[in-house]
């Protein structure tokens, strides 16, 4: 019973590496995007429509990766930790 508890741990810490992985990379090009589009909007390179793509990836991409993960992601995690459950960190990028 002690060994299925190891797995169940070390299963489920390596599914919630990869799941904070995933949302550090949302969150890390996310803050890029919105001080480069700041950049460039107070340079002058974009019109005022370039305000829209710092609300566009936040909410856009946000769904995306949400899907991707729930879709492609979760799966792949499943199958390689079969005694892990989804986190809810997974939801929280």
């Amino acid at each position: 019973m002690e060994q299925l508890d190891a797995r169940k741990s070390a299963q489920q810490a390596g599914r919630d590496s990869i799941t904070h992985g995933f949302t550090y990379l949302f969150q890390g090009v996310g803050v890029l995007v919105t001080f480069a589009t700041i950049v460039l909007q107070l340079t002058g390179t974009f019109s005022w429509l370039g305000w829209f793509i710092i609300p566009a990836y936040w909410a856009g991409v946000r769904l995306l990766f949400d899907f991707l993960f729930r879709i492609f992601i979760g799966q792949r995690l499943d199958a390689k930790y079969p005694l892990s459950l989804p986190s809810r960190a997974a939801a929280d990028y």
